[in-house]
């Protein structure tokens, strides 16, 4: 290829790689009740049950479970306290 087409973009590429260019990505903007909200729906369906009735013994699991996924939003009401710790 290189005697044939010394041009091929290609060939250049294989030559001589283009570093990957870093992206960043904005996270979606949401209230920390929303996310909970967010959280129980996906939880509970996820299980089988029915997210409109009331589940008591999911509470813990949910809040847990927000909070290990408050990095992957842009949670817009957290308290000032907490803001810190992140």
């Amino acid at each position: 290829m290189e005697r044939h087409d010394p041009t091929n973009p290609l060939l250049q590429w294989v030559i001589q790689p283009v570093e990957p260019v870093e992206v960043e990505v904005q996270k979606a903007s949401i209230t920390l009740e929303q996310l909970i909200i967010k959280v129980r729906h996906e939880l509970l369906t996820s299980w089988g049950l029915d997210a409109s009735g009331r589940h008591e013994f999911a509470d813990d699991i949910v809040a847990l479970t927000a909070i290990q996924r408050l990095a992957e939003y842009n949670v817009t009401d957290l308290p000032p306290a907490f803001k810190e710790k992140t």
